[in-house]
């Protein structure tokens, strides 16, 4: 799959004038940052894409709730054949961290 290389702003890369495109495991890369920055039901073309903020934001959220909703966002990306979420840190400024790896349909390892 191939697609628009985007900023940490989801700004479109443009160099000498040219969109630049990724694919492969930077696409992928890419995709579940979307995914994981976007809360669920944001965007109106996919009322179901994203992660579901209200289950990892507030008092009272354990971290195996938020291991599963970063899990189950993931695995909307249908390239995703595993997702192992290792731990979740939320931080003294109420940061979330979380660390894990996916692995792709082609056995690829991605870091979180």
């Amino acid at each position: 799959m191939k697609s628009f290389k985007l900023d940490n702003n989801g700004d479109l890369i443009i160099e000498n004038g040219d969109f630049i495109m990724i694919d492969g495991r930077d696409e992928l890369v890419q995709s579940i940052n979307r995914i994981l920055t976007t809360n669920k039901e944001e965007w109106f073309l996919s009322m179901n894409f994203g992660l579901d903020y209200k289950a990892i934001q507030g008092k009272g959220k354990d971290k195996e709730g938020i291991k599963l909703a970063n899990k189950e966002a993931i695995f909307q990306d249908k390239r995703v054949k595993e997702v192992d979420i290792i731990d979740v840190i939320i931080d003294n400024n109420r940061h979330l961290k979380v660390y894990g790896t996916v692995i792709d349909n082609e056995g690829n390892v991605i870091e979180l």
